[in-house]
Parts: C-alpha cells; structure tokens; sequence
C-alpha cells in the first residue's frame, strides 16, 4: 500500500507539471491510456474493500485519491466501470462475511449515489481536460456519439479502400470471424508478433494489418492474434484456478475466522471479476503491462501461502487487537 501511495503522489506531481497524458501513470509508462483505467480501479477495489470492512474513513479518502490516476490522464472509462465494481464489492464482502442484509443504508446510499456521482464527474473532466479524444456537444450528442463509436467506428484507408474497425465490438467480431476463416494453426499458435505491422499505404501508424484493426483489441482478442485460442483459454483458466482455489469449502472455513484474511478473500474475489472485465471487454493492459497482473499475483500468494497468512494474522492481532 506504500508503494500504491507513492504512485498517487508521482501522479498528483506528474498533473501538476505535465499536466493530462494519458501514457504516464505515476512513475509508469505505457502506450495507450489503458493502464490509466485498469490500476486505479484496482486501487480503488483495494481501499474501498477496506473502507467499508473496517469503517475507517481514512481508506475512504485514499480510495477517492485513486481516481486522481484516471483524472491525471484524461480517461473517462473509469467512471462507468466503477460502479459495477463497487456492487461486485459489496456484494462480495456481505457473503464472505456472512451478512443477509445487502441493502442497508451504507450500501443502499452506496449502490445509489455514487454511479451518480461518478457519471456526474465524467462530464465535468471531458469539458475540464485538454485531452486529444475530449467530446463535444449536449449529452443527446456524446451519447450518439458513444453509440457510433461503440457499434460503428472504423478507419477508412484512403489509398487502399479498406476498412479497419477501430472500436472494440467490432474487433472482437473480427478477430472471432477472421480466426475460424483460416487456416487450423492459426487457430492453434496464433500469427505471433508479427500479426501487428505498418498499416499499408501509408508513412506511420501501426495496424493488426492481415486482419484490418487498428484498436479495440481486448486482452482475449490479444492472446488469440498473438498465441492462438488455447492459449487464450488456458490464460483465463489461470485466474478462474486462483478463484476456485479460495472458493473451496475448507479453505473458507479456514479464511472465515479471522478478520484480515477474509478483507484479503474479499480484494482477491473482486479483482477477478475486475481482470475478468477487462480481460473480456476493455483491453489487454492488465496482464500484458505487468503492473496490475504482479499485485493481483502477490494479493493471491498472501491468502495461499499458509506461512504468510500465518504472519499476517499474527501482525494484524499484535497491532490492531
């Protein structure tokens, strides 16, 4: 958690002098302004699970500082995501801790307020920010827009006359439609890195060119172009392992008893349905970066490990009891 405070700081820094760029999170740079959506939100999983375990409004406060991430860079997919994960969350934390009563009054003003709230402040950094993809008009026309870009968007090449679908619907269709048009082996192994070259026709640029996609690959559709659908299959089997794993009747019975066990169960059931989101229908940032996949990792080796669950129960009791 220090070392996630110390980001929120290089990132409050980084606005400051820089200002919004989407490529820089904190002390972290990447292409594309994925990594600016996906690390916060699993901040954000990380103290609001603690926040509302714990009541202790200090971990309110640093899960609102990690949404600076996201407004540091200009990215508005954040707002959208995070209520979804906030009633993943909440839904999470009630039956590891086994209370029947979803919808109190913290929850209730929770599942409520805040997807108001954050939607509300998506349209207040779109008309603040200086950023290259900034929306104009009423809300009637970023909706439509939304929708033509969600359904519709595609790059036309001029000296070609080819169309490159651009939004992540469409790429998912294509890679699924493209992948079982050729031959076997590519099903199989993928094209490899190669499958992403110089678009045709012109001076920069790069494109998924045998397929005409130039954006919108999601973290499947990456594994799929790259290394092939078993691959794919075998890589979100992975995640669903670690989940089963912590699931499993007497490992819960062992997690059950103690209270900072069942915070690390709740962080880890969330954060998959958040790689689970993102691998399947945002990008491929989470587990291709490294950032995000080695704190998911670590978080999962801290609830497995028996010695280090061990440690950390007896550090929580010296400390906190």
């Amino acid at each position: 958690m220090v070392i996630i405070i110390i980001q929120i700081i290089a990132t409050i820094i980084k606005f400051l002098t820089i200002g919004q760029v989407e490529a820089v999170v904190g002390t972290m740079t990447q292409l594309g302004g994925g990594l600016a959506t996906i690390f916060p939100l699993f901040v954000f999983v990380l103290f609001f699970t603690l926040w509302f375990s714990t009541g202790k409004n200090k971990y309110a406060f640093f899960a609102f500082l990690s949404l600076v991430i996201s407004y540091s860079s200009g990215k508005l997919g954040v707002y959208y995501l995070l209520p979804i994960l906030i009633i993943i969350t909440i839904a999470v934390s009630n039956k590891v801790n086994k209370i029947n009563r979803i919808f109190n009054k913290k929850t209730l003003l929770l599942v409520l307020g805040i997807p108001i709230l954050a939607i509300a402040f998506s349209y207040i950094i779109n008309g603040a920010s200086h950023r290259t993809n900034k929306i104009d008009g009423n809300w009637k026309e970023k909706l439509q827009l939304f929708a033509d870009y969600s359904f519709k968007s595609q790059f036309s090449n001029s000296t070609k006359g080819k169309n490159y679908t651009s939004s992540r619907i469409l790429t998912s269709i294509r890679v699924i439609d493209e992948t079982f048009k050729r031959d076997f082996t590519v099903f199989l192994f993928g094209q490899g890195f190669s499958v992403k070259e110089k678009i045709s026709g012109q001076s920069e640029g790069t494109a998924f060119e045998d397929y005409k996609i130039v954006y919108g690959v999601t973290g499947w559709a990456y594994d799929a172009l790259y290394f092939g659908w078993p691959s794919m299959f075998f890589h979100f089997m992975f995640f669903l392992s670690l989940l089963k794993t912590i699931k499993k009747k007497q490992f819960y019975k062992y997690v059950i008893n103690n209270k900072v066990l069942r915070y690390l169960m709740v962080v880890n059931i969330s954060i998959f349905y958040l790689y689970l989101i993102n691998y399947f229908f945002y990008n491929s940032n989470y587990t291709v970066g490294g950032w995000v996949l080695s704190l998911h990792v670590t978080l999962y080796a801290f609830l497995l490990s028996p010695k280090i669950s061990s440690i950390l129960v007896y550090l929580y009791e010296k400390n906190f009891n």
